[in-house]
């Protein structure tokens, strides 16, 4: 239901000029592809240009190691940053990834049309959380090098320019990044173990 949530309410709060331009590509793995697809196509009428789709397979099993190497278990086919612009038609220049719980209250061309000034993606800020909730702004890291605690980003509603994707090798830069923070958390928790562990002087 969500899903049908977000295609509906999409529909819904398009601009006439919008609807044709839309595109709904749902990202699903194989196995669960014609049941979904005869579920939507029940639902929508054929104008509504839906495609399900996911990456080729080989692909992904190229991507399996590649995640494992750098500490993360879970299936590839749950990081769709990583391989999104293979799933995706050449002809497609922008997209914006929804989560499937989405629930779309404007024209969504408002924020596909956001100017990304060359860079390969944007994120949308969420007020409902903060950044000073996230981070202590009065830790010396902080001082003096951001400004004050503002919105947080909401990590699932994201704009890509797939063809700078592409470009930029994002998705290496993201799997480099997920691999330091996984080093980094690794470290911090070795560092309390042996601080548990160490001997206690007295004097």
């Amino acid at each position: 239901y969500g899903l049908v949530a977000a295609i509906n309410s999409t529909l819904a709060h398009a601009a006439a000029a919008t609807l044709p331009r839309l595109r709904f590509h749902v990202l699903a793995p194989p196995s669960e592809q014609p049941a979904l697809a005869r579920k939507l196509a029940r639902i929508f009428p054929a104008e509504v240009r839906l495609a399900i789709t996911s990456p080729p397979s080989d692909k992904l099993a190229k991507l399996a190691p590649k995640l494992g190497a750098v500490g993360v278990q879970t299936a590839p086919f749950e990081w769709p940053l990583l391989w999104l612009h293979l799933a995706l038609p050449a002809d497609v220049r922008r997209v914006v990834l929804l989560p499937t719980d989405a629930v779309v209250r404007t024209d969504l061309q408002e924020l596909a049309s956001a100017a990304l000034h060359g860079k390969a993606g944007a994120a949308f800020e969420d007020c409902s959380v903060t950044f000073d909730a996230l981070f202590n702004y009065r830790h010396p890291l902080f001082r003096d090098r951001h400004g004050r605690p503002s919105c947080s980003l909401d990590s699932e509603l994201l704009l890509l320019d797939v063809k700078e994707w592409r470009k930029e090798e994002a998705p290496k830069q993201l799997l480099e990044l997920v691999g330091f923070q996984r080093r980094g958390a690794r470290r911090g928790r070795s560092s309390q173990s042996n601080s548990r562990h160490a001997p206690r002087t007295h004097t």
